[in-house]
């Protein structure tokens, strides 16, 4: 298992999407917050896409998400 961590800046702006969005919206972005954790927790080097400089990009909609292992 792998420690998920987020940045002060990317939960910030989770957290102003999820404030300005419909009651379905946030059902969408809290359901692909969670299974983007669950899946960077099991296995982050096999999730999403690489990109330069050790990056990845990993698309849950309505999130996309870039994230280093």
């Amino acid at each position: 298992m792998y420690e998920v961590r987020w940045t002060k800046s990317a939960l910030d702006e989770l957290a102003e999407m999820w404030l300005v969005s419909d009651s379905s919206l946030r059902d969408a972005i809290t359901a692909a917050a969670a299974q983007v954790d669950a899946l960077l927790a099991k296995s982050p080097a096999e999730a999403g896409e690489s990109r330069s400089d050790n990056r990845r990009i990993l698309f849950m909609p309505p999130l996309g998400v870039s994230f280093v292992v």
